[in-house]
């Protein structure tokens, strides 16, 4: 009798180990990234200033999902001139096969930006979608800037 409820057992699993190796061809999930300032350079523009930057991080996700253990890395600009606020980002996150996703971010001021997805290699091709994130500045004890940021994405495959 338990050799027949192990088979029953096994038989009733054996969907859901096939299907976790499927990827979905779409779906949306939230997740935290913490991205380090790498480097940085500031130019003044009269009243106001703009700095051109790198960042490295990693995107973790406790529920897994299409955007866990992806290591990014971005550059990027930003700037207040004439009171306004602006910043512009592009980043290329690759996951453990190495393939990639790109992204471009854009805030205009605050704590929040949006993404838009434009791209990718591998099983990541043909990829689009966007997101809203919201970000905090936290300083290592050496003073350098770590940005951690929770990202809702909404994602398609083609």
């Amino acid at each position: 009798m338990s050799s027949r409820l192990l088979i029953v057992a096994t038989a009733a699993l054996l969907p859901f180990t096939v299907r976790a190796g499927e990827m979905p061809k779409q779906g949306s999930e939230t997740y935290t990234n913490v991205w380090v300032l790498t480097s940085g350079s500031m130019m003044k523009v009269g009243e106001g200033s703009v700095q051109t930057f790198t960042l490295d991080g990693i995107d973790t996700n406790d529920e897994g999902g299409l955007f866990d253990k992806l290591g990014g890395h971005c550059l990027g600009i930003y700037g207040m001139v004439a009171k306004k606020e602006f910043a512009r980002v592009v980043c290329v996150k690759t996951d453990k096969d190495g393939d990639q996703i790109f992204e471009d971010a854009t805030s205009t001021g605050g704590s929040s930006g949006k993404t838009v997805l434009t791209g990718g290699t591998g099983k990541y091709a043909g990829i689009t979608g966007d997101d809203d994130y919201t970000f905090q500045i936290i300083k290592s004890p050496t003073g350098t800037p770590l940005f951690l940021t929770t990202t809702h994405v909404r994602w398609k495959l083609p």
